[in-house]
């Protein structure tokens, strides 16, 4: 917002000019920190958005993980029960503990409060 004077006395009136001009840089810099903090806004919602997105990620892959372990804690319980090769279940190993390493990665879903 620019704020223009003219001033009709012929006067050479130095303090009011240099007043006028300083009013003037004022308000260029008060525009200037206005469209800086409009940006930052701008730039904050967006990483907020951003991680909304990656907390939606994390919790599928929480859930996912979860199921995995659970399908190879079954696969393993189903193996032991049964004459199963010794390199079945050291394969059945070698996965969980990668899938255990996976889910150490992973922050575990927040846990649901009952509904009243």
């Amino acid at each position: 917002m620019a704020i223009n004077v003219h001033i009709h006395n012929h006067t050479d009136n130095k303090v009011l000019l240099e007043l006028l001009k300083a009013i003037n840089n004022q308000s260029e810099l008060i525009l200037s920190i206005n469209s800086k903090i409009s940006k930052l806004m701008s730039n904050t919602d967006q990483a907020l958005q951003d991680l909304a997105g990656i907390g939606q990620t994390l919790t599928k892959i929480s859930g996912e993980t979860t199921t995995l372990l659970q399908k190879i804690t079954d696969l393993e319980n189903a193996a032991n029960n049964s004459d199963t090769p010794q390199s079945v279940l050291d394969a059945i190993a070698a996965v969980k503990s990668q899938a255990n390493t996976i889910d150490g990665l992973v922050p575990d879903a927040p846990p649901t409060e009952p509904q009243a």
